[in-house]
């Protein structure tokens, strides 16, 4: 927004009215007297004649005069205001007027709006972190059963209690089984381990294969 842009303050008739003594900025220009009545003096006070020039060369006294009867008596001060405003954005930016103020606007409005989302993202991922930090941690040699809940993560992760220290942890659990091999009638040493079976290797000097999990 171009800073030499100015708003122009809520005038209002009561506080314009003591400044009757001179001409009014409207009246002054076009060299007559300014009438006790003179609708344009409670927002053109002779010490407003720049504003005034600038409404004046945009719209036209007898437009601005015209659109003030059109307008209620309690929404005068708004339109002038608008009008006051208008002339001035167009005297400040000839090319943009109103339009550039507004896009000017918009556009901190999305700058704003998008240091707002990198804030809200920042918060949310130190509220996961937090929540993570905040869960039980696992001691080695001892899982605890325990539902665990990862909310950054969104899933739930189920531990099972196993062992209460290290040896047992290292302990394979092991379910033997004897099944006949190759049709020779010899026994076949089977060691499971879960639901994987790999071959370690083959002693074929007593025939049998040992299986181990990876």
């Amino acid at each position: 927004m171009n800073s030499n842009l100015k708003i122009p303050d809520n005038y209002s008739r009561s506080s314009a009215l003591t400044s009757q003594s001179q001409a009014c900025a409207a009246c002054k220009y076009q060299r007559r007297k300014c009438a006790p009545g003179c609708p344009l003096a409670p927002y053109f006070p002779s010490e407003r004649a720049s504003e005034f020039m600038s409404a004046h060369k945009l719209f036209g006294v007898s437009n601005i005069l015209k659109a003030l009867k059109k307008v209620p008596p309690g929404a005068r001060d708004a339109a002038m205001i608008s009008i006051m405003f208008h002339a001035e954005a167009r005297r400040a930016d000839p090319v943009g007027g109103c339009y550039a103020v507004v896009e000017s606007l918009v556009k901190q409005i999305e700058v704003y709006q998008a240091e707002l989302d990198h804030v809200m993202r920042e918060v949310y991922a130190f509220r996961a972190l937090a929540a993570a930090q905040a869960e039980p941690r696992l001691v080695p040699g001892h899982v605890p059963r325990a539902d665990v809940s990862v909310n950054n993560v969104g899933c739930q992760i189920k531990l099972e209690k196993q062992s209460s220290s290290m040896a047992d942890e290292k302990q394979f659990y092991r379910t033997v089984e004897t099944t006949p091999f190759d049709g020779k009638g010899a026994e076949a040493c089977l060691v499971r381990l879960g639901e994987n079976w790999k071959p370690a290797f083959a002693a074929h000097d007593v025939g049998l294969k040992i299986f181990t999990n990876t």
